[in-house]
């Protein structure tokens, strides 16, 4: 469980909370290019118009597969912050934001945080 955000100037800030390899606060820069193409993969999608919670029981949702975790996608999008949670259980929510979601992780370099191996694993 982590949460990470990044800025326009290329500053990212992680803080890793359950099961990453990086507890705690941790920030970087990454190059002001990768920000830019992730803002315009953002705006490239529907981002702003669809449903903002893609979660059991949501009407979006559609048929549920449980025990997966949620991811929150907060963006600032024409000026308006808007922020979509997908549940990766739903098997509605447009497919988009599995690539997004990827693509921010590509962008601030959050592998070098969250790889997680379980103590005592083999």
């Amino acid at each position: 469980m982590y949460r990470v955000s990044v800025y326009g100037n290329g500053r990212v800030t992680f803080v890793g909370k359950q099961f990453v390899d990086s507890m705690g606060t941790r920030t970087h820069l990454v190059a002001p290019a990768g920000v830019r193409a992730l803002i315009d993969a953002i705006r490239a999608t529907p981002f702003s118009t669809i449903d903002t919670a893609f979660t059991m029981g949501s009407a979006a949702c559609g048929r549920y597969i449980a025990d997966l975790p949620m991811a929150t996608l907060p963006a600032k999008v024409g000026g308006v912050m808007r922020r979509v949670q997908r549940d990766p259980g739903c098997q509605k929510a447009p497919r988009f934001l599995k690539t997004l979601e990827a693509t921010v992780d590509t962008v601030t370099e959050t592998a070098m945080w969250t790889t997680y191996t379980k103590v005592g694993a083999e």
